[in-house]
């Protein structure tokens, strides 16, 4: 953890600067200032308007009684794309663009369902798992009951001392 989290501070900024200093031998220093100030904006942009709509959407699919992890994920996928894309340099950029890309969105969301246990979600009512019973739909009890009237209903409560 100590050396990665080295690296990071170090070397990427170390690394988005060589690769910016290469891009603008090639096409020149203002078009890759304004590569990484369009980026930058674009981030920013991205960040804003998909923060809502992901919300917008995981409300839809909570309202409709439908699992919200879909937009959820989208949600935190879009977000470190705009994060990335937000940051100044070109290295980062490349690395935001799977998050853009549906496909390889639903990718990540396979591997992450398939390593990360289900979330025990807490409730008025107790415990329960997030995911549905196995086979499918939810589980029904059925039951009678008796509406019972007490008597002593109708006096007032007596004062606790």
């Amino acid at each position: 953890m100590g050396w990665g989290l080295l690296f990071a501070i170090i070397g990427l900024p170390l690394i988005e600067l060589y690769v910016f200093v290469q891009i603008s031998h090639s096409i020149g220093f203002v078009s890759a200032l304004l590569l990484v100030i369009l980026s930058s904006l674009t981030g920013m942009a991205l960040m804003r308007r998909q923060g809502i709509s992901a919300l917008l959407k995981v409300n839809s699919q909570l309202n409709a009684g439908g699992e919200p992890m879909t937009g959820l994920f989208d949600g935190l996928c879009l977000s470190i794309a705009g994060l990335l894309l937000f940051f100044p340099g070109l290295v980062s950029d490349v690395l935001a663009i799977p998050f853009l890309l549906p496909p390889v969105r639903r990718l990540l969301l396979g591997v992450w369902l398939r390593h990360v246990p289900p979330v025990q979600m807490h409730s008025a009512g107790g415990f329960g798992d997030a995911y549905p019973p196995p086979g499918g739909g939810s589980t029904v009890i059925d039951g009678d009951f008796t509406v019972v009237q007490d008597p002593k209903a109708d006096e007032p409560p007596k004062a606790l001392l």
